[in-house]
């Protein structure tokens, strides 16, 4: 049986797997919230007698076994991934079939995620702001949605960036969406391994990202992008900056 790590999933499918003798295998694909106090619970109870666990990063691994007390003999990293080929196409900006709601002759700053708080979305937009008031012609796109999107959206009305803050929602193009990215965001609070930053990658894209959770693992900063503290739209902006000017 194998269980994504949701407090009911571990608990039903862990009971039924034990009752049944069917070996159990739970994955791990995001971070404890320390503030989570039932879910931890649950987890310190019930990982440590699985028959195995499945983690995507390196950091997960160090996290279970350092502070959840998890034996280390339990645990192997599988990472994510994802099909490269479909990302290296070019999408035409000109084109008809664009369908976006895009200035072509501006430079554009991207992000895809979901529109919850844990993603920084605030962070983002606030960035946003500090970008235009120093640059012309630069356009940024949230790709996704979520619980907090009107809230994101009065946010762009209060800092007055309503016409350069495009929300495009959920997308089953994401690769052809990429393509008119020239900087790519990710501003998470917290992360796992993000595999929005492989297709990023994928796509050839110069990266900013908070340097949380497993993202030192994919992003070398200086080298393949930039790494950034959470919670400061100020050293965001810098980054992002920096690569709109280099580009």
């Amino acid at each position: 049986i194998y269980l994504i790590n949701q407090p009911l999933t571990i608990f039903w499918g862990f009971l039924m797997g034990k009752l049944n003798r069917i070996p159990v295998v739970s994955v791990i694909h995001n971070t404890f919230i320390m503030s989570e106090a039932f879910k931890l619970n649950i987890y310190r109870l019930l990982l440590p007698r699985v028959d195995r666990i499945v983690t995507v990063a390196d950091m997960q691994k160090r996290h279970l076994i350092e502070s959840q007390g998890i034996p280390e003999h339990l645990i192997s990293v599988i990472h994510n991934g994802i099909e490269l080929g479909k990302y290296h196409n070019k999408a035409d900006v000109a084109s008809p079939n664009a369908l976006l709601p895009i200035n072509k002759s501006f430079k554009t700053v991207g992000i895809v995620t979901r529109l919850v708080h844990l993603k920084g979305i605030d962070i983002f937009i606030r960035a946003a702001h500090l970008i235009a008031s120093h640059l012309e012609e630069v356009q940024f796109l949230i790709v996704g949605d979520g619980p907090e999107r009107k809230s994101l959206e009065s946010l762009a009305r209060e800092l007055n960036i309503q016409h350069l803050v495009k929300f495009l929602g959920i997308r089953d193009d994401v690769n052809r969406v990429l393509s008119f990215f020239d900087v790519a965001v990710l501003s998470s609070r917290t992360e796992a391994l993000p595999i929005v930053v492989l297709e990023y990658m994928a796509a050839g894209k110069p990266i900013v990202a908070t340097k949380v959770g497993s993202l030192p693992e994919l992003v070398i900063d200086g080298k393949n992008g930039f790494l950034v503290p959470k919670e400061d739209p100020r050293a965001l902006a810098e980054k992002i900056t920096f690569l709109l000017r280099y580009e």
